[in-house]
């Protein structure tokens, strides 16, 4: 070390110049998600990110097989899902309130290979997820593991229509369902859980009830009431006593509808907003398969069904209607990509060293980092230094990161652009 220098510890929130991933890709976008729509901090969130109007395709693989996602350093990998290739989910470390939070993807490597990893972007509890976009072979793919799938019934369920996200399958007022049939687990239990799914109801529902969701023995559901135009949430509890939420509902369009149990209390929510909550026991018997509209007609749409065995708190299930509903300014994607050299795409940073001959340093290993710091970012941002600022920078200094004056120069002006 040398004397005299002051050790700082690097800035905990460092948004300077971040590390590039691999040599191998060649491009990069950032992705912001507002954090005006988050009501509390939420760890290993997953989110939707559509691809679709991102410019990510003029350089990426077409089935996607290249795309990456890195958290805000640019080089710490978050596993990510395919349901399409432009309709990703991504598992964020953590979704911020109070200020908003960034990843990278990265694509443009034409040697890739598919490296998507579902159970990890389903890891927080989650027993089952179906983005039901599957081709007509009578199977809907749990994306948490390999079981409990749900089957195709009596193989009249409609399968690859336009869905929420992606495709969905459509119920055909007749007695088809789909259902884990073949799965005798416990997919709640009794006395916690949350399910939701996105529904879109036909206005010419023939049946008094249709269901969404429910499990075999009818504890557990979701459905319709079409004789009062009521969305029903219920659980049957082990006093023999259906608890129930209503709430009304608009034919032919989506809505995303949530059962939670916890606490000793069936919560419900209908597009995000909480419809209240019943005193409700444990569930009777959860230990059973269930399947969409077993048995009472549903005619619509179904897409996203997930189930978790944790009663989820209402800035999880808020967060989670906003990613999937498409309906708010919550993900922003970087319009210029970012290349291998650490710039926008069509940018430079400049080389030119007169500014810091102004300084009266050379292009040699930095002499007196103090001042050097100092004067270099005041050319750089036009304003003073903070302590903290000039902390992180002595560190880089100090750790060999930014030995030469064109370096350091170099990073701040690539700090400055960022920000």
């Amino acid at each position: 070390m040398l004397a005299g220098w002051l050790v700082l510890p690097v800035h905990a929130a460092d948004e300077a110049e971040r590390g590039w991933y691999d040599d191998a890709w060649s491009y990069r976008k950032k992705i912001t998600f507002n954090s005006e729509f988050v009501g509390s901090d939420l760890g290993k969130f997953p989110v939707l990110v559509q691809l679709d109007d991102a410019g990510v395709y003029d350089h990426a693989k077409e089935d996607g097989s290249d795309l990456r996602f890195t958290e805000s350093d640019g080089v710490t990998r978050i596993p990510h899902e395919l349901e399409s290739n432009t309709d990703v989910w991504v598992r964020l470390t953590k979704l911020y309130a109070n200020t908003d939070t960034s990843i990278y993807v990265y694509y443009g490597n034409p040697d890739a290979d598919d490296d998507q990893d579902s159970g990890s972007v389903w890891n927080n509890r989650y027993t089952a997820v179906y983005h039901l976009n599957q081709d007509p072979d009578g199977v809907n793919r749990n994306s948490v593991g390999d079981r409990l799938h749900l089957d195709d019934n009596q193989g009249a369920v409609r399968h690859n229509r336009p869905g929420k996200i992606d495709q969905a399958v459509h119920m055909p007022n007749d007695n088809s369902w789909l259902g884990a049939t073949d799965h005798r687990d416990r997919f709640l239990s009794q006395s916690t859980g949350t399910v939701s799914a996105f529904f879109n109801a036909d206005s010419t529902q023939q049946y008094t009830t249709g269901r969404i969701f429910i499990d075999w023995q009818s504890r557990v559901s979701i459905s319709l009431d079409t004789n009062a135009g009521n969305l029903l949430f219920q659980n049957y509890d082990a006093d023999g006593a259906y608890d129930t939420i209503s709430a009304p509902y608009e034919a032919n369009r989506w809505h995303h509808a949530v059962w939670r149990h916890g606490d000793g209390q069936l919560a419900a929510y209908l597009d995000g907003a909480s419809l209240g909550q019943v005193a409700s026991g444990n569930t009777d018997d959860t230990n059973a398969d269930f399947g969409i509209a077993p048995g009472w007609l549903l005619h619509g749409q179904v897409d996203e069904i997930r189930v978790s065995d944790v009663a989820r708190s209402g800035d999880w299930i808020k967060a989670e209607y906003i990613s999937q509903c498409q309906c708010e300014d919550f993900v922003t994607i970087s319009s210029e990509p970012e290349t291998g050299d650490g710039v926008a795409a069509g940018e430079t940073i400049s080389t030119d060293t007169s500014a810091i001959a102004a300084t009266g340093g050379t292009t040699q290993t930095v002499a007196s980092p103090l001042e050097s710091i100092n004067n270099l970012f005041r050319i750089v941002n036009e304003r003073e230094i903070t302590f903290t600022e000039w902390s992180y920078w002595s560190q880089r200094v100090i750790a060999g990161e930014k030995p030469t004056l064109p370096e350091l120069f170099g990073a701040m002006q690539y700090q400055a652009l960022e920000n």
